[in-house]
C-alpha cells in the first residue's frame, strides 16, 4: 500500500505519517532523495541549497520529481511526507506543468493521499508552537493558501484523495479517521477507490465546505 500525506505546512503531516506508518506496518518516507543517497540531515540540507541556487528552475522540478517516482520503490508498503501535489504546488509554473504531468504519468500516483487540511491562523500558530522562530512564518509562499493549485492538480491527474479538516481536531482524531479510511481501502468496502474518496469527501469536508474556506481565507490574505 503507498499512502501520502499532503498539505500547507503546519497541518500535522509529519506526526500523522509517523503515526500511520508505525500503526500500519508501513516504511516512513519523508525526503526519497535523502533516502535513496543515504545522506545525514546536514549532507542533504547542504545538497537542496545548491539545488534551490540553481537558475535553471527545471533542475529543482526534475530533482523533486525523481523523488516522487521513487517513493513507492523502497518498499512494498510506503506512506511518504508530502508528495506530487506538494512538489507540484511550490516547483510548477506556467513554463514547466508540462514537465509535472509527464512525471505524473509515471508510477507516482498513491493509492491514496490524505490531504490535511487547517486555516493560515491555525497552521501559524503550531508553527510558533513547534518554533517561534520558524523562517516558514515569514516565508511568502507557505503563507499563502495553496489547496486550490494542489486540489485542481490532483483532479487532472485521477489522484484519488481524502481531504481532513484538522482544524479543531486533536491529532489523535485525525489519526483515527485516517485509520478509518485505510481499513475501508484494505478491506474492499467500496467498489473503487474513486468511490471511497467521494464518501469520504462528502462526510468530511464537502465541496462547499472547501469553496466557503477558500473565500474565507482569501478574505484573511487580503485583510492581513
Amino acid at each position: 500500500m503507498f499512502i501520502a500525506v499532503e498539505g500547507m505546512d503546519g497541518v500535522g503531516k509529519t506526526t500523522i505519517s509517523k503515526m500511520l506508518a508505525e500503526q500500519c506496518g508501513l516504511l516512513y518516507v519523508e525526503k526519497p532523495m535523502q533516502h535513496l543517497l543515504k545522506n545525514t540531515d546536514k549532507e542533504y540540507d547542504e545538497l537542496c541549497y545548491k539545488i534551490w541556487d540553481y537558475e535553471n528552475e527545471n533542475i529543482k522540478l526534475c530533482f523533486f520529481a525523481l523523488g516522487n517516482l521513487l517513493s513507492r520503490h523502497f518498499a512494498k508498503d510506503v506512506v511518504v511526507d508530502r508528495h506530487i501535489l506538494s512538489s507540484y504546488f511550490w516547483d510548477s509554473n506556467e513554463n514547466n506543468q508540462a514537465v509535472f504531468y509527464q512525471f505524473a504519468k509515471g508510477d507516482v500516483i498513491p493509492d491514496l493521499t490524505f490531504m490535511l487540511y487547517s486555516s493560515l491562523n491555525t497552521r501559524n500558530q503550531r508553527m510558533k508552537k513547534r518554533n517561534e522562530n520558524d523562517q516558514d512564518l515569514e516565508d511568502e509562499v507557505t503563507q499563502s493558501y495553496g489547496y486550490d493549485k494542489m486540489l485542481n492538480f490532483a483532479n487532472e491527474i485521477n489522484l484519488p484523495y481524502v481531504i481532513i479538516d484538522t482544524e479543531n481536531k486533536t491529532i489523535d482524531e485525525v489519526f483515527n479517521l485516517c485509520l478509518d479510511v485505510i481499513d475501508d481501502l484494505k478491506n474492499n468496502k467500496y467498489r473503487n477507490t474513486a468511490e471511497l474518496c467521494d464518501h469520504y469527501n462528502q462526510l468530511f469536508f464537502s465541496k462547499n465546505q472547501i469553496r466557503r474556506l477558500e473565500r474565507k481565507l482569501n478574505n484573511e490574505e487580503n485583510i492581513n
